[in-house]
């Protein structure tokens, strides 16, 4: 090969690889703008509420406090507020679960048509314990609208491990005698079943029905 043909090629190769680099670039840069593009449609005073993409829940497969089935198509139709706990917890359920039957009260009294959009869920990761009937007990008490839900151990790492819920049994003194350590979060899955936001500690009912009325405001824009 002469010197002028390998020249000739090797800048026809160099001239190949910049025009492929810089279509890379492009590409990653419009990539790059979509996404800052959606996670500014999200207002500043939802920025810590909302995530920046709502994540559609893989299947799962649990039941209500009724015995029904409870699978991630049970979360369409409504915004539903989810907590994940268990029924002897001595404090952050209780108090997290009054909080938010507190929250559908005063809705439901101030802004009904805002208190129609949501429901809650309580998701217990204690089924060793909690049956149905425990369940339903300790979640109606609370709030009628409030639906119990448990199921198998697999299924229940299964949905919280797509919600970044953690949690882990503390031994007690006898095996029925336990604590179970869980994430005090409240979760917003929308109403095309996507996990779509957080509600974070402290929790305070006042703060949390502002945001409630804003997340609806925003998703109806």
């Amino acid at each position: 090969m002469t010197s002028r043909k390998f020249k000739v090629i090797y800048w026809g190769l160099a001239l190949v690889g910049i025009i492929v680099a810089g279509v890379a670039w492009m590409e990653m840069s419009a990539l790059e703008k979509r996404r800052a593009a959606s996670v500014s449609l999200i207002p500043k005073d939802l920025a810590e509420t909302l995530l920046p993409k709502a994540r559609p829940l893989k299947p799962f497969a649990l039941q209500n406090h009724d015995g029904g089935p409870f699978t991630e198509n049970q979360f369409k139709g409504k915004w539903d507020v989810v907590f994940f706990g268990y029924t002897q917890c001595p404090d952050v359920c209780p108090l997290s679960l009054s909080i938010m039957a507190e929250v559908f009260n005063s809705l439901e009294k101030s802004d009904p048509q805002v208190a129609e959009h949501y429901r809650g869920v309580f998701v217990s990761v204690d089924p060793k314990r909690d049956d149905l009937k425990i369940l339903k007990d300790y979640a109606v008490y609370f709030h009628p609208k409030l639906t119990g839900v448990t199921g198998k151990p697999k299924q229940l790492q299964n949905i919280a491990r797509q919600m970044n819920v953690a949690y882990m049994v503390e031994p007690g003194d006898r095996p029925d005698n336990y604590l179970v350590n869980h994430t005090a979060t409240m979760f917003l899955v929308d109403p095309q079943g996507r996990y779509a936001g957080v509600l974070q500690t402290p929790h305070e009912a006042d703060q949390i029905i502002a945001k409630l009325k804003k997340v609806i405001a925003f998703s109806q824009q």
